[in-house]
């Protein structure tokens, strides 16, 4: 039974007009409204994905802002250092010889001075490891942005199709319901009218 429903309309030419024509004005409706809305959809997803790159953007851009002045703070303290351990260097040089008082002086100072420059190599390892991560983050909203500009070349190649096939769905669906038209006034006329009269005839004679 599935299978007589599912063989087409070969039976009869008129037929086969009629159902022809109705698919072609059904695909006509149909197709491209689904376009449509796959350009639709395409675009408010890329659309929300490049506004979501642009959030993390802006953030990335601030990261590297704060390193930015993080690393020159951290100049000023290198700087900083070096002029406590030339100035050191000098007042062990004038005292030269030292007594033992200021050899305790000078190696309590030189533990201090160790002390701030091992604090800023630390900083420095942890500056370098921000910028490390803020560089990867950047690399990969470039990539992102690539991905979306070609998502909206795609976009934009659907939409030009959508157009050509909503043009030529106009001329099709027109087809369509004239020939569907066509087929249905030829068959009611030319066929049904006669099988009608046939089946009724029959209808009469088994009465009797």
């Amino acid at each position: 039974m599935i299978s007589d429903f599912l063989k087409p309309p070969t039976d009869n030419l008129y037929k086969f007009m009629c159902i022809s024509g109705l698919i072609l004005v059904l695909l006509s409706l149909t197709l491209p409204a689904w376009l449509l809305n796959k350009v639709r959809y395409s675009y408010l997803e890329n659309k929300r994905d490049l506004e979501i790159l642009q959030v993390d953007s802006e953030m990335a851009n601030d990261q590297s802002e704060i390193l930015t002045g993080q690393v020159e703070t951290l100049n000023k303290d290198r700087e900083y250092l070096l002029k406590q351990m030339e100035s050191l260097r000098s007042e062990v040089a004038s005292k030269s010889p030292l007594n033992r008082a200021d050899n305790l002086i000078v190696e309590e100072q030189l533990a201090n001075l160790k002390g701030v420059q091992g604090e800023l190599e630390k900083k420095d390892q942890e500056w370098l490891e921000k910028m490390m991560a803020v560089l990867s983050t950047k690399a990969e909203q470039r990539k992102k942005l690539l991905e979306i500009k070609y998502k909206n070349e795609a976009a934009l190649w659907d939409s030009r199709n959508g157009i050509a096939i909503s043009v030529l769905a106009l001329f099709t669906g027109a087809f369509g319901f004239w020939i569907g038209r066509k087929g249905f006034n030829l068959w009611s006329l030319r066929v049904q009218v006669y099988q009608d009269a046939i089946l009724k005839k029959q209808a009469e004679e088994t009465a009797k």
